[in-house]
């Protein structure tokens, strides 16, 4: 039987198999050592250490760089791996219950009657616990973590109001409103209005006094404050009544509704003042019934310590007839908040009674009598009967005795609140 001739391989052909299979191979190391040769006989001594010095560095750091990636690899499948365990273990077990078989009917027996409550007959068995699905269980617990943050807030936001209303009620009685608006106070704080206006009626005497309180929110938090407060008069000398608005300071020393009325029934007015640079001061204040600024206020003439005005040395020129130092102090502090106040002189053994009130522009006091009507100091010490317009009998003595020094003809007789308005 003839065998097939098997034809002999290709030389040629061969030679270009393996060209095609490692050509680019064997052409880079035939290449390599030529190229190496030709750059170490070019290149100039300094750069050929620098390389090797670059070489010898940049090896040791690749090598600890490659050995921390393979401990990196490590930890990284020893924490996938130790994962995908507890995984399988939690799959295995349902909360408060175990998948394990139970082997035998006395088991199942005896695990039927540990859940048996006590409040249960034997024959009746506590329902098995509902399973829920992981998904509603976030959902329940998202819903209580809610609930939570919710009551926490309101107990807070409860808190920061009572705090607010407890701030505020103390800001209304140190400018003279009294304890009289807390109930519309605190009934426009739950309103949680952005801005609400109070109204206030005194009566001095014949003097009407009507004061609008104005509050505000913060526009940066929920806190409400007491901005300012306007005082409108109106009596027999004003007939069209006239206002002045008094901003509030805290932690100033503020005009209060008082001396907001003092102020307004022309009269001046001792306070604590502060300049732009920071230097405290004590300064009275008046005001300019001729001028008034942009914002329709009435001008504020101010007069320094500095300018001369001593309201205790211009008491020593009066005959005062004080009981103690305690009555001389109360004098100057009525005096000082702008009141006109009452006072008895001692003139010849007998008790005169006038009114006074402090004038700092002209560096003295202002006299009058029980009417009202200007007197001068000079006339009422020579001809008191005459000056005063009357004629003085024991009766009057003794009845001007029984009056106490430090009576405010100013003394309001009346107050009343109006309901409170919303101001836009």
């Amino acid at each position: 039987m003839l065998k097939p001739v098997q034809a002999k391989p290709n030389n040629f052909s061969g030679i270009l198999s393996r060209l095609g299979k490692d050509g680019f191979r064997g052409i880079r190391q035939l290449l390599y050592p030529i190229a190496r040769l030709i750059l170490d006989r070019l290149e100039p001594p300094f750069i050929r250490r620098m390389r090797q010095l670059i070489r010898s560095i940049i090896r040791p750091l690749l090598g600890i760089v490659r050995i921390a990636l393979a401990i990196l690899r490590a930890i990284y499948q020893a924490a996938a791996l130790l994962n995908q365990r507890l995984g399988k273990r939690q799959e295995m077990t349902l909360p408060g219950r175990s998948l394990r078989p139970i082997s035998n009917s006395n088991t199942r027996a005896s695990l039927r009657a540990k859940k048996l409550m006590p409040d249960q007959r034997p024959n009746q068995l506590s329902p098995p616990p509902v399973q829920q699905h992981p998904g509603q269980q976030k959902s329940v617990e998202s819903k209580k973590l809610k609930n939570i943050t919710f009551s926490k807030t309101t107990s807070k936001t409860q808190t920061m109001n009572e705090q607010n209303f407890e701030y505020l009620k103390k800001q209304l009685k140190l400018t003279g409103y009294g304890d009289e608006h807390t109930k519309d106070l605190r009934e426009e704080l739950k309103k949680q209005s952005h801005a609400f206006t109070l109204f206030h009626q005194s009566d001095y005497g014949k003097d009407n006094v009507v004061a609008s309180l104005h509050f505000k929110k913060s526009d940066s938090s929920d806190m409400v404050f007491f901005n300012k407060h306007t005082v409108m008069l109106k009596n027999e000398k004003h007939t069209d009544p006239i206002r002045q608005t008094f901003y509030i300071d805290n932690g100033k020393d503020n005009v209060t509704l008082k001396e907001g009325y003092n102020l307004l029934s022309g009269r001046a007015v001792e306070k604590n003042m502060e300049s732009k640079e920071g230097e405290k001061y004590r300064a009275w204040q008046q005001l300019n019934f001729k001028e008034t600024d942009k914002h329709g206020n009435y001008v504020t003439k101010q007069f320094h310590e500095k300018y001369g005005f001593d309201l205790e040395r211009s008491l020593l020129h009066l005959p005062l007839k004080l009981d103690n130092p305690e009555e001389k102090k109360r004098l100057m502090e009525s005096l000082q908040r702008g009141n006109r106040q009452s006072v008895t002189l001692d003139i010849g053994g007998k008790e005169k009674k006038i009114f006074v009130e402090a004038a700092p522009q002209f560096k003295s006091l202002n006299y009058y009598n029980e009417q009202g009507k200007r007197l001068q100091l000079q006339s009422v010490l020579q001809h008191p009967e005459q000056a005063l317009g009357e004629k003085q009998n024991t009766k009057a003595v003794k009845k001007q005795k029984a009056d106490k020094p430090d009576d405010d003809l100013d003394k309001p007789k009346k107050k009343q609140i109006k309901r409170q308005g919303i101001s836009h």
